[in-house]
């Protein structure tokens, strides 16, 4: 299980790396962890400073195995969704429309 009661974050490497892993991660609700943590589904997040919230989603971690295995095993899957082939695809992707949009504004001023 790894933690991250932050108040801010960006794409959390760290989040990453843990649900790539099969790691139950618990986490703020802040936009990078809310990126990549669906709660309930792939993670537990609890509100931003909230340390009562964030001790609750804790304590179910902690208590239920099973829960705790099946976010962990969800979050597996979902991580792959940032994997760094996928990223590149996506990246030669913009490239090559942004190419072709230009090709095709030079053929029409032409």
């Amino acid at each position: 299980m790894v933690v991250r009661p932050t108040l801010t974050e960006g794409m959390s490497l760290t989040v990453l790396e843990a649900m790539a892993s099969g790691a139950c991660v618990v986490a703020s609700n802040v936009p990078g962890n809310a990126e990549l943590i669906a709660h309930g589904v792939n993670g537990l997040l609890a509100p931003a400073g909230d340390r009562a919230a964030f001790a609750a989603q804790l304590r179910r971690a902690v208590d239920d195995p099973r829960e705790r295995r099946r976010l962990g095993e969800r979050a597996a899957e979902d991580s792959l969704a940032y994997s760094w082939d996928r990223c590149a695809e996506e990246t030669l992707a913009v490239f090559e429309e942004a190419a072709r949009r230009g090709a095709d504004r030079r053929r029409a001023s032409a």
